[in-house]
């Protein structure tokens, strides 16, 4: 019962996790990185550059990424974690990653080798996931980047180098897919694709 809960009045103090974010020379040293093809340490980073250009799209909704998800000169799909519909300019960088891919492939394929078994996807992505991030933490060492180097990285290294150059908070949000900002949700609807897509 309410009146004898002992905690109602309690609160826990919430603090800011560590974020990662590389600055663009290192973005561009990773990308530089000469790995051998078709390896998990080079499929881990063509889907890190990718997430990076496609405004810090996080590991499931890549993992999840089908063929079909490509219409015309756009990616659109479904952010997992929100259910918001996100849409995706394509630039030379994702088409680059994507021609890795494209090869003899259906509609419905998924663009990446993390999905094996329907029944399993949950499983595969966060092994995939797991496999992909110690990875990026070899890179880290290799190129002396941030040691914590994962695929949230990219993500955050989206909206901080988009901050540095000096892009409205608006902006990054609706880029980030972020439907949680108060301050800055009034605003999102009143940018168009086309700004989304300047700014990326």
């Amino acid at each position: 019962k309410n009146d004898l809960y002992p905690f109602a009045e309690y609160k826990i103090k919430q603090v800011r996790t560590h974020k990662t974010a590389l600055n663009k020379e290192d973005i561009l040293k990773i990308m530089d990185l000469a790995l051998p093809a078709g390896t998990l340490a080079w499929h881990a980073r063509n889907m890190f550059i990718f997430s990076f250009y496609c405004q810090g799209m996080n590991f499931a909704d890549l993992a999840k990424l089908k063929f079909v998800n490509i219409q015309a000169d756009r990616i659109v799909y479904i952010r997992s974690k929100i259910g918001k519909v996100i849409s995706i300019k394509l630039n030379d960088k994702i088409n680059e990653v994507l021609s890795n891919y494209n090869t003899d492939k259906e509609p419905t394929d998924y663009i990446f080798p993390v999905i094996t078994d329907e029944q399993q996807k949950e499983a595969n992505i966060k092994d995939y996931r797991d496999a992909a991030n110690h990875a990026l933490k070899r890179w880290a060492k290799k190129l002396n980047l941030d040691p914590t180097l994962s695929f949230n990285t990219a993500r955050h290294s989206w909206a901080n180098i988009g901050k540095d150059l000096n892009l409205p908070i608006a902006v990054i949000s609706q880029g980030l897919g972020h439907n949680d900002i108060r301050t800055t949700q009034i605003y999102l609807d009143a940018f168009q694709n086309e700004v989304v897509d300047g700014a990326n």
